[in-house]
C-alpha cells in the first residue's frame, strides 16, 4: 500500500515526470536502509557511483522542458517521497522475513493484501463515487490490462524473485530501467521524439545498471 498507493495519491498532485525522478531514489534509500539495519553490507565505490550516475540519468530523462507550466504540491511532493521510502524498507525486509518458497504464492500473497486494503481506504474516501465506466476508452482499458498482466503479475513477480537471489541493490535497479523502457515505447508505438538528451541519460542509466551489475558481489545481503 504504502509504495504504490502513495504514488497514485502523490501524481495527482505533482508531474509524472518529477514522480519519476523522485522513485529513483529507490537503489538509493536501499543502500541506506539496508546498511543502517544491518542486513547488507556497506556498499562498494562502484555501486555507490553506479546509483548516483543512474539517478542523474534519470533526473536528466524525465527533466521537463518547460519549467513555468511545472506546479510543486508539498503534499505530492512528501508522498511520493515516502512511497520510494516504504518500498525500499519492505523489499530489504522481505529479505529477513519469512516468506513462502513460492515466487508465485509471495507474489500473491503481497499483492492481494495490499490491494485488500487500498480498497478498504478508498471506500473510506470515497473513490467509488469518482468511477465512471462510461468513461472507459479501449485505450485505457488496454493500459490496464497491460499492467496487471505484464506490470503486476509478470514484472512484480520477477522483483520478489530478485529479491530473493541477488543483492537488493541490483533488483532496484528497476527503478532506473523503467523509464528507459517507457522512453523506447513511446518512441516506436506513439510517435514520440528521441532527443539527443534522452539519449545521454539512456547511456548514463545503461552504465550505472552495468557498474552496480559487475560489482554486485560486494553488495550481496548478509546470510
Amino acid at each position: 500500500m504504502g509504495g504504490n498507493g502513495f504514488v497514485v495519491i502523490a501524481e495527482q498532485h505533482i508531474p509524472s515526470s518529477i514522480a519519476a525522478i523522485i522513485i529513483s531514489t529507490v537503489p538509493l534509500w536501499m543502500i541506506v536502509i539496508g546498511w543502517m539495519m544491518k542486513i547488507q553490507t556497506k556498499p562498494n565505490k562502484s555501486t555507490l557511483i553506479g546509483t548516483v550516475l543512474g539517478f542523474v540519468g534519470v533526473a536528466i530523462l524525465m527533466h521537463p522542458s518547460h519549467q513555468e507550466n511545472l506546479h510543486f504540491d508539498t503534499g505530492g511532493l512528501l508522498f511520493t517521497l515516502l512511497a520510494a521510502i516504504l518500498w525500499s524498507l519492505g523489499s530489504i525486509y522481505s529479505q529477513k522475513a519469512i516468506l513462502p518458497s513460492s515466487t508465485m504464492l509471495s507474489t500473491a500473497m503481497q499483492m492481494l493484501t495490499g490491494g485488500a486494503v487500498l480498497v478498504i481506504v478508498g471506500t473510506l474516501t470515497g473513490e467509488w463515487y469518482h468511477l465512471n465506466p462510461a468513461a472507459f476508452s479501449s485505450r485505457s482499458l488496454m493500459a490496464l490490462l497491460y499492467l496487471i498482466f505484464v506490470g503486476s503479475l509478470l514484472g512484480f513477480s520477477a522483483y520478489v524473485w530478485l529479491l530473493k537471489n541477488v543483492s537488493p541493490y541490483l533488483a532496484s535497479t528497476y527503478a532506473f530501467v523503467n523509464p528507459i523502457v517507457a522512453l523506447f515505447l513511446g518512441y516506436f508505438f506513439a510517435d514520440e521524439v528521441m532527443s539527443i538528451k534522452s539519449l545521454i541519460a539512456t547511456v548514463l542509466i545503461i552504465s550505472a545498471v552495468i557498474m552496480i551489475t559487475l560489482f554486485k558481489a560486494k553488495g550481496r545481503s548478509k546470510r
